[in-house]
């Protein structure tokens, strides 16, 4: 659990909620956040592109989140932020 935390602040994600076999990832809150412009989330959303199956990303009342269904366990979980790093 907190090596999943750890890369999971690596990717700039606030915020992660796995439930009912799905893993939700809230990114930074603040829009203009620095984190935008950085080279870590250009390579996340180059990842996401990667696998267009497999994550969902979406804005929410100025909060991008992204989705991956069926996970199941902590691990998968791992492996699936390991996707995006």
């Amino acid at each position: 659990m907190v090596r999943l935390r750890w890369l999971a602040q690596r990717l700039g994600v606030e915020k992660m909620i796995l439930k009912k076999r799905t893993l939700i990832t809230y990114f930074v809150s603040n829009p203009d956040a620095p984190f935008y412009r950085s080279e870590t989330f250009r390579k996340v959303i180059g990842n996401i592109q990667a696998h267009p199956g497999k994550f969902k990303l979406r804005e929410d009342q100025e909060r991008l989140s992204l989705r991956s269904d069926r996970v199941e366990t902590v691990s998968q979980a791992y492996r699936i932020l390991e996707l995006l790093n």
